[in-house]
């Protein structure tokens, strides 16, 4: 229990001085109306297992914050964390696994503790169709919003960001783009998109004067990886004329390759880690030439994704 009382003097001398008290006030915390909860702030990718939630704060901060997180849509949230900041990044997080939100409470100097505040929740980056990018919306649960807009930001393979397009939903087709990317020298199969959510606030910087303020958000990084792609010839002719003279596969978005011949018996007469190198009709000795006719083959490796690709078949040798 606390007594809270306002003391004022009338007076510039000691001697007309007048002392002047307001009545006493009993201020018991555990029946005080809580504080009103924060209903302005942010929640952003900062890497990939790294996210923000920001409170914002138009004057001075609280004396506590207390954070908490809910994971994949849960509505069960539980404490993060205590700080006297008015952030909290949170690194025990896989943003491009599953949705993040967030509730913050605050305590003032007197301890009194605020509601909680509404859910923040990060912008959810993924792919529900093909060539299609889909992400949960950017939510600031204040009154005094505007629309979010979505900046659809392309990441080459060296790192540099384009603005592909911009847009109010939060469904998109970039099949173009994909391609562009994926026809950029490194692209190793590999076409990665973010999302930029821009969402104005209406807020009251001081003297009754509005502005409209901009609060930006980055969502998780989404990758389209292409699948091995391989292109192998039914036959070939080793006669030195520079056309067909080897036997050698054609693809791209393959990380790891292997190619095996064998001969009616099943030996490997054969072998290559080189997708560039092919067999040029000869026996294992790599100089006699191997007889016209059908050989087998085994082609296998690994595309981007580290998923395993195989390929079984023949090929006839033309004499």
């Amino acid at each position: 229990l606390y007594d809270f009382q306002i003391t004022a003097f009338l007076g510039t001398t000691p001697a007309d001085r007048v002392l002047i008290k307001s009545p006493t006030i009993l201020v018991n915390p555990a029946t005080t109306p809580r504080l009103a909860p924060k209903t302005i702030g942010t929640v952003s990718v900062v890497n990939g297992n790294t996210i923000r939630f920001n409170i914002f704060e138009a004057g001075n901060k609280a004396s506590k914050y207390i954070f908490y997180r809910s994971e994949g849509g849960s509505s069960n949230f539980s404490e993060v964390k205590q700080s006297t900041e008015n952030f909290y990044d949170d690194q025990n997080v896989e943003p491009s696994k599953q949705q993040y939100c967030y509730k913050v409470e605050y305590q003032d100097e007197c301890g009194n503790t605020s509601q909680p505040s509404p859910s923040f929740c990060s912008v959810f980056l993924t792919s529900n169709r093909s060539n299609t990018l889909n992400w949960t919306q950017f939510v600031i649960p204040s009154d005094d919003t505007f629309p979010v807009d979505y900046y659809i930001e392309a990441i080459d393979a060296n790192g540099n960001i384009q603005t592909v397009d911009v847009t109010a939903d939060n469904t998109l087709g970039v099949k173009a783009q994909i391609d562009i990317l994926l026809d950029a020298a490194n692209s190793n199969g590999q076409a990665k998109f973010r999302i930029r959510g821009v969402q104005k606030v209406k807020l009251d910087i001081g003297g009754g004067t509005l502005v409209d303020f901009p609060f930006e958000v980055y969502s998780n990084e989404y990758i389209f990886i292409t699948p091995a792609q391989l292109y192998v010839p039914t036959a070939f002719s080793p006669n030195s004329d520079g056309n067909n003279d080897t036997f050698a596969a054609k693809g791209r978005y393959i990380v790891e390759y292997n190619l095996e011949v064998y001969d009616r018996w099943g030996n490997v007469i054969f072998e290559s880690r080189d997708l560039e190198t092919g067999w040029n009709g000869t026996t294992s000795d790599g100089v006699s030439p191997a007889p016209a006719g059908n050989y087998g083959f085994k082609i296998f490796g690994l595309d981007p994704a580290g998923q395993k690709f195989e390929k079984v078949g023949s090929v006839t040798l033309i004499r």
